[in-house]
């Protein structure tokens, strides 16, 4: 997991990020097809529940950085 989200370590929220991240239960996903990391995150739209569209990930956002679903 910390892999996954190396690339945010210099960030000052990494380690509640990490901490977020490693004490639930997580499903992975594995999607092959052309555009697979385009569409994927149009499908799970904003990170932040202030931008998120309402019919997309509007309804699994908690609060900034309590996301129900992640995608890289």
């Amino acid at each position: 997991m910390l892999k996954l989200y190396a690339i945010h370590k210099e960030r000052p929220f990494f380690g509640e990020l990490v901490e977020y991240m490693t004490v639930r239960t997580y499903c992975g996903c594995h999607f092959r097809k052309d555009n697979a990391v385009e569409d994927f995150r149009t499908l799970i739209g904003a990170t932040n529940p202030a931008e998120a569209a309402e019919e997309l990930s509007g309804n699994c956002l908690l609060l900034p950085g309590e996301n129900a679903v992640h995608g890289r």
